[in-house]
């Protein structure tokens, strides 16, 4: 008889057991399930802030502000990023400029016109007069001074010169976007100290 009781408390035991474990597994099984879930969360949370993808519906939202400078990025720079995915681009803060950077693909869907047409890497700035059109930054300066060139030249016909000569000395610096960055950032240092 006591061999009986011990043999049915042996298995009584070894079901109790069985169904510890089960429960450990189990609970084990949710614990990493959940912790992968909040894992995958916070990834995605901290790629939304480092890439800061730019999607139609916000772009195209009534309360959406487009910056004033545009820079064209090819869309292959952020195409394996998967936060990014059908996003038209991104915007980026320089120095307290905001920069929208538009994928090349996105361009005519952007609704926005280009002068000249619109290339990698270029940046362009929002035309004064119409804020649907950008113009190159290179143009702009060109533009001014063409008017530059024009005024002097009125001035001095106003003047009653029957001859004149403008003289004019340039420098020519190309510029990438790591310096055009830290001259935004500086001309903004400007502006809020006085």
């Amino acid at each position: 008889m006591i061999k009986k009781n011990i043999k049915n408390i042996g298995s009584i035991a070894k079901k109790a057991a069985g169904n510890i474990g089960e429960v450990a597994a189990t609970g084990a099984k949710k614990g990493i399930e959940a912790a992968s879930d909040k894992y995958s969360k916070a990834k995605y949370n901290w790629d939304m802030k480092k890439y800061n993808p730019l999607f139609w519906d916000e772009y195209n939202s009534p309360d959406f502000d487009r910056p004033n400078m545009v820079m064209i990025v090819d869309d292959a720079q952020r195409r394996d990023v998967e936060v990014a995915e059908g996003a038209i681009g991104w915007r980026e803060d320089s120095g307290g400029m905001e920069i929208l950077c538009l994928y090349d693909t996105k361009i005519e869907e952007s609704g926005i016109v280009f002068i000249p047409e619109a290339v990698c890497d270029s940046i362009y700035y929002v035309d004064r007069f119409d804020e649907n059109r950008y113009i190159r930054i290179d143009d702009i300066f060109t533009r001014s001074h063409n008017e530059k060139i024009a005024e002097l030249k009125h001035i001095a016909h106003s003047l009653g010169a029957k001859r004149y000569s403008v003289e004019i000395i340039e420098e020519t610096k190309s510029l990438t976007k790591k310096a055009i960055k830290k001259q935004v950032k500086n001309s903004n240092k400007i502006k809020g100290g006085l």
